[in-house]
């Protein structure tokens, strides 16, 4: 039996796609060795009994870890390189185990996973967790003219991990980004395997972070009419202002809509307890709307009462959004991607809306009117659900790019 070892990035927005990379490769009867940081481990429990996993001491410290996404990441780079290189020796002292294991699948922000991958002579496949489209960009030759790309370098930093890999795992699908795909095709001369959604290859219990208790959420929707609920959540790590919360919070208030909000403790700048600064919040919004700190997302936007979503543009979250037949008000509030997933949302597909950080009350009350009503954006996304729903089974095009990637793999 070939085996794949992954290597993902602990971020939850990283982390998932790859656990559902493995639940892929896994169903093809793959095995599967996860190596993990320290830092922001999930528990192995949560996965299948057979997955085998290998931790890594990452050196990170309390001031590393309670800082920005990127300083973290950058210390993370620069700390991991030696405890992953020492897990691989580990690894292959065994030459039996050496010739087990076909290629490391790991995340071009990984920026020395390629000189350790290349020490051990291990082929290197990556995984790139947001748009197509966003990779067009970072891969083409004026990418440092592009306002928001040429402020963040390590972004445009991993084409040169994936130029020289053996091939690029894609969570999109041919039917969504057909042109993105055709143009990485001649940027990056590799094979590339669009097989997304890769959340549809898991169960969602299987990559949570979170396991909390789900049942008062769903009961509530479970009351609510048929696509009727607003689903509101910015991720898992963007975070805004004092003012821009409160803007949002009198928006949703204003709007009459019934709404679920996932406020994180830790969404608002400066505040430990969101919800705290709320006041008299419960007493506008009745019963029309449920806060919670924590929301099983799939399984929401699966639900017959969710008929719309407002959300950060993460690309997991469109994704998610767009498999259900969800439209979306996507807010960028943190990287790059998130401008140019709200823009392929609103303007190239047209199957949800784009509001701006700092947009008044007034401008989010008209979006959510609008997407909770607009008949036009909800055919849009129910037909990207049927895409979805054909792409993944016998004969769809992301089931025949999975097939081609385990080929590959077994042929290593």
């Amino acid at each position: 039996m070939k085996e794949v070892m992954l290597f993902p990035v602990p971020a939850a927005g990283h982390m998932n796609p790859m656990f559902h990379v493995a639940q892929s490769l896994h169903s093809k009867g793959i095995s599967i060795t996860i190596i993990l940081t320290n830092y922001n481990s999930p528990n192995p429990s949560h996965f299948p009994p057979d997955y085998t996993f290998l931790f890594i001491d990452d050196g990170l410290v309390a001031s590393e870890i309670h800082t920005d996404p990127v300083s973290r990441l950058l210390a993370l780079s620069t700390k991991a390189e030696r405890p992953f290189r020492d897990c691989l020796a580990s690894v292959f002292s065994s030459e039996k185990r050496r010739k087990s294991v076909a290629c490391l699948i790991t995340d071009p922000f990984w920026r020395f996973t390629r000189v350790v991958s290349e020490e051990f002579g291990v082929p290197r496949i990556m995984l790139h967790t947001s748009t197509v489209t966003d990779l067009v960009i970072l891969s083409s030759p004026d990418v440092l003219q592009h306002e928001d790309y040429s402020k963040l370098p390590v972004a445009i930093e991993m084409v040169d991990e994936i130029k020289p890999s053996s091939g690029l795992i894609c969570n999109s699908f041919e039917e969504l980004e057909s042109a993105s795909l055709e143009a990485l095709r001649k940027n990056i001369d590799i094979p590339v395997f669009p097989i997304g959604p890769l959340h549809k290859y898991s169960k969602t219990s299987a990559t949570s972070f979170l396991i909390q208790d789900k049942t008062p959420i769903i009961s509530w929707l479970d009351k609510q009419a048929p696509k009727s609920v607003l689903y509101v959540s910015f991720g898992s790590i963007a975070t805004i202002s004092r003012a821009e919360f409160q803007e949002i919070a009198a928006g949703l208030a204003d709007s009459k809509q019934s709404f679920l909000w996932v406020i994180r403790p830790d969404l608002v700048q400066g505040s430990e307890n969101a919800q705290l600064i709320l006041q008299d919040f419960d007493e506008k919004i009745g019963e029309r709307g449920h806060i919670v700190a924590w929301a099983p997302q799939q399984e929401v936007l699966a639900h017959p009462a969710v008929g719309g979503a407002f959300m950060h543009g993460g690309w997991n979250s469109a994704l998610e959004s767009i498999s259900e037949g969800v439209p979306v008000i996507c807010m960028p509030c943190l990287f790059p991607d998130q401008k140019t997933i709200a823009g392929l949302v609103s303007e190239v597909w047209k199957v949800g809306l784009r509001v701006k950080r700092g947009d008044t009350r007034g401008q989010i009350k008209e979006a959510v009117i609008r997407l909770m009503s607009d008949q036009q954006i909800r055919e849009k996304m129910e037909a990207f659900k049927e895409t979805v729903d054909k792409c993944l089974v016998n004969g769809g095009s992301s089931y025949k790019s999975l097939n081609e990637l385990c080929a590959m793999i077994s042929a290593l």
